[in-house]
């Protein structure tokens, strides 16, 4: 008889000490985490600008802007590459002109915004590069992978 008196106390201790766990467990509504960046990164550049000309063998091309992140930046590629094809099909020989492909350039960024001021990623462009179009191009990623890249024509003339 005596087990069957422990029983509902033993029950009711149970029970409490259930209601009690539950109760101290942690909430799932997570309001602690950050939301997820999912924003890419913003470029705005001053130079190269669209139809940039730039004289072989004596200027270079510089680069002037600002890269913004809402978060934190990670990231920067640049990049300059030939857009024309041959125009013969002949043999080349040594002396003739080859295209100024120079890149990809890597950056290392931290923070919320980096400036651009005159930076020469490429050097002077060679004496005997390819005068024509080329191809400008920018990649920029933020520490949560998004990503902003463009495209600037520009062109390669002799001097004059």
């Amino acid at each position: 008889m005596k087990l069957i008196r422990k029983n509902p106390l033993v029950f009711l201790f149970f029970t409490l000490f259930s209601v009690l766990f539950v109760a101290c467990g942690s909430d799932d509504d997570n309001n602690n985490e950050e939301p997820k960046d999912t924003e890419a990164p913003q470029i705005q550049l001053t130079s190269p600008a669209e139809g940039d000309e730039y004289v072989r063998e004596v200027e270079s091309i510089l680069i002037n802007g600002t890269l913004t992140d809402n978060q934190t930046l990670d990231t920067c590629y640049v990049s300059v590459s030939y857009t024309e094809k041959s125009a013969s099909g002949s043999l080349k020989s040594i002396d003739d002109p080859v295209p100024f492909d120079r890149g990809p350039v890597g950056f290392s960024l931290s923070g919320k915004e980096h400036t651009f001021n005159n930076e020469d990623p490429f050097g002077t462009i060679i004496y005997d590069a390819t005068p024509g179009e080329y191809t400008f191009s920018i990649t920029v990623e933020d520490a949560a992978g998004n990503e902003a890249s463009e495209d600037i024509t520009i062109s390669i003339i002799e001097q004059q």
